[in-house]
């Protein structure tokens, strides 16, 4: 139906409903008058004729009334005819033309009954017949109500149109909006089936990858292995390193002749070059801890040239002893790079290394430039080349490629894989151009900025093993999603949420200290999970969340990561220092027991170790008697006979280790008082766990579905290893 007659006839039906309203009006209004006339004639004792009038008027009002029930245009005339006759038989009655002033009745319902032009019509005529009569002062006031009645009631009819059309405008754009709403709906609908298929999809290639993640679980377990075997025999030599050349370059005074600045220089590269490695070597354990199996990224905004030149500095000697060659070419005023400091300068120091062993003659050329919304990095080397074949072969792990020669230039063949490895975790690529006996060119490219994620569909999608092929019968309309999930964290300290914000990239945290702003946050924003960082038993945590009340189906997750702090209080050490230690943290460190130090007592079975810290404190301004003891059980006996202000206590020895002497000193009331400041090469904790406990929960509860996902889920993660795992467990000791 076109809009134009459903305008028409919801004109009409307005009309009609404003005809008989005025129908309705018109009989009250001669009732009441008539009624008022009578009473008025009864007042002033007017005659039987005024009676009469009244009761006539009265009359017609009833009639109007009566056959407005079942015939509205004949009430409506009724109304019009009685009203002039009322006021033409008032006006002779009265020998008065002042009641022809009641004409204006008949004209304003003849103006919404019939409509402006027969009213229009009987005005003209009873202003003739009163012009006609004479031109005195009740004539005009008679025109003036005849007029004005017709003036009122058609700007008011006018304005009830205007109404009318405005009313239906809104309702015809109600109506169309409502039906684009319904048109959304179904499309909505339509996106939610698309939805759910993906899920399944997803859930059949998650059998399917499962078995893959066991394998993948079972290298992992044997990376950890390694890694947690070799981490102690790492940081120990590191720590002699960084604190001797640290000495060295900080305290030269400590050493009976001067030394050269030359000898200085070279050994602040060998500090520099070592706290790059000590970097390096917390990123492997790291990596093996990261559930996710990836190496964390520690990003920030760097200007490139700075990293360069760093790169540069380091590998200098080696180009130095060959006389080669080396130049840095940065284009000026290039932007800040958000990345991995370390991990881009390691990708630059590979890249030169590798010219500079493979290269005799000529040098190397280091250069970068920003290209579009990346940094281009190119070393460009004068070496032997790589042909073709060989040039996506070297950039795999334990690959090198000799130059058609049988010398080995050194190195483990790891440096490509891994720059490769950390230029891709920055969202970037690698590249290799190259000629046979015209040198190499490597290359990185580096995003300005994060890169966004990128939900493109994979051809995977469309393998199903289980049901035949169906081709889509309308267009895929549900949008890529980018969504990050959001993780609320309740903690006094930020422990747990520098551990997401360095493992978990693309979670967004939100830090809060107290159970109210949790809630808040929740309220204000929906959350994968409420995360509880706290020592407090599990049933008060529980009861202070049944009392607040958490939104519908929000998990909450409760642990206990001690910091640094709560480590040492566990471990009944008044600090726990981690190797390698610089010297201005061991001088914080005693400084913060806030008692006068005249006496250390160093313990470590490692006699370099004992020089090192020595050497570190004979530097405070502070003269202080250094004690020196290489076993736990020495260490207990100087203690108790020499009473050092502090001892410096490593955890790891043969024998009587650290943790027997902290045990010990917690017994004996006379060993109780003097502070221990721990100091190894391990994790916080002994065994290496985080946190003794994990609590899940819900509000709303966990139905039986959940609860053995949750169950298959945990017993999978920290199940122990069995077979030669648990043989190899067997024998690690538990430190």
């Amino acid at each position: 139906m076109n809009q134009e007659p459903q305008e028409t006839v919801y004109a009409q039906e307005i009309r009609e409903e404003i005809r008989r309203r005025m129908a309705q009006l018109a009989s009250l209004f001669f009732v009441s008058l008539g009624l008022l006339i009578i009473f008025m004639a009864e007042v002033h004792r007017s005659g039987a004729g005024m009676d009469l009038v009244g009761m006539a008027i009265s009359v017609i009002g009833l009639l109007v009334w009566m056959v407005m029930q079942r015939w509205l245009t004949t009430s409506m005339w009724l109304a019009v005819v009685g009203s002039l006759i009322m006021a033409i038989a008032t006006a002779r009655w009265a020998h008065s033309v002042y009641p022809l002033g009641l004409l204006c009745l008949p004209v304003g319902l003849l103006v919404i009954h019939s409509g402006p032009w027969p009213a229009l019509f009987l005005t003209l005529s009873v202003t003739a017949l009163l012009l006609a009569d004479g031109a005195q002062a009740p004539h005009f006031c008679a025109l003036a109500s005849v007029w004005g009645a017709f003036g009122l009631t058609w700007v008011s009819l006018h304005h009830a149109n205007t109404a009318t059309q405005w009313s239906w405008s809104s309702y015809a754009r109600m109506r169309d909006l409502l039906e684009e709403s319904r048109s959304q709906q179904v499309r909505l609908k339509e996106v939610q089936e698309d939805l759910t298929q993906a899920n399944a999809e997803l859930a059949r290639l998650s059998d399917r990858l499962l078995a893959m993640s066991r394998i993948a679980e079972d290298a992992r377990r044997a990376k950890e292995e390694f890694v947690a075997n070799v981490s102690h025999e790492l940081r120990t030599p590191l720590n002699m390193i960084i604190g001797f050349s640290e000495i060295i370059t900080e305290s030269p005074e400590l050493y009976d002749h001067k030394l050269p600045p030359e000898l200085l220089a070279d050994v602040e590269v060998i500090q520099r070059n070592s706290r790059h490695l000590a970097a390096l070597v917390d990123d492997v354990l790291d990596l093996s801890r990261a559930e996710a199996g990836r190496m964390a990224l520690t990003r920030e905004y760097v200007g490139i040239g700075e990293v360069l030149e760093e790169a540069v500095t380091a590998v200098w000697p080696l180009f130095e002893s060959k006389h080669l060659d080396l130049t840095l070419d940065v284009a000026s005023e290039l932007p800040m790079v958000y990345c991995d400091r370390t991990r881009i300068r390691q990708v630059v120091i590979n890249l030169l290394s590798n010219a500079g062993r493979y290269t005799e003659r000529g040098g190397a050329h280091v250069r970068a430039r920003q290209e579009g919304g990346m940094i281009s990095i190119t070393v460009t080397d004068t070496g032997p080349g790589v042909p073709l074949g060989q040039q996506e072969r070297i950039f795999e792990p334990f690959e090198q490629y000799y130059g058609g020669t049988a010398l080995n230039v050194g190195g483990s063949g790891l440096g490509l894989a891994i720059s490769r490895r950390f230029v891709e975790m920055h969202g970037g690529k690698m590249w290799l151009e190259s000629e046979p006996g015209k040198g190499a060119t490597f290359g990185a490219m580096l995003p300005l900025s994060l890169m966004s994620h990128r939900n493109a569909e994979s051809p995977t999608r469309w393998i199903n093993p289980y049901e035949t092929y169906e081709p889509r019968a309308r267009a895929w309309r549900a949008p890529a999603p980018v969504i990050r999930p959001r993780l609320v964290v309740l903690e006094q300290a930020d422990t747990l949420s520098h551990i997401l914000e360095r493992y978990e990239p693309d979670a967004e945290v939100a830090g809060v200290t107290s159970l109210g702003q949790a809630l808040q946050e929740l309220a204000e924003r929906p959350a994968r999970a409420l995360l509880i960082n706290s020592s407090a038993p599990y049933a008060e945590v529980h009861n202070a969340l049944q009392a607040k009340g958490l939104p519908f189906g929000t998990p909450v997750i409760h642990c206990a990561i001690p910091d640094k702090l709560e480590a040492a209080e566990q471990l009944g050490a008044a600090a726990y220092l981690l190797k390698p230690i610089q010297q201005e943290t061991l001088f914080a460190e005693l400084d913060r027991l806030g008692r006068p130090v005249r006496s250390v007592l160093i313990v470590d079975d490692n006699a370099e170790a004992l020089q090192l810290f020595a050497r570190m404190l004979s530097a405070r301004d502070t003269p202080i008697d250094i004690l020196r003891a290489s076993s736990g059980s020495r260490a207990l006996a100087l203690m108790r006979e020499r009473r050092p202000d502090v001892v410096l206590l490593d955890l790891v020895m043969p024998q009587v280790d650290g943790f027997a002497v902290l045990r010990e000193c917690q017994q004996d009331e006379a060993l109780r008082d003097i502070p221990v400041i721990a100091i190894s090469a391990l994790d916080t904790m002994p065994g290496g766990f985080v946190t003794p406990f994990l609590a899940v929960s819900r509000g709303d509860g966990i139905n039986l579905q959940d609860l053995l996902r949750c169950v298959r889920a945990l017993s999978a993660v920290l199940a122990p290893p069995d077979g030669a795992d648990a043989a190899a467990s067997a024998e690690t000791p538990a430190a």
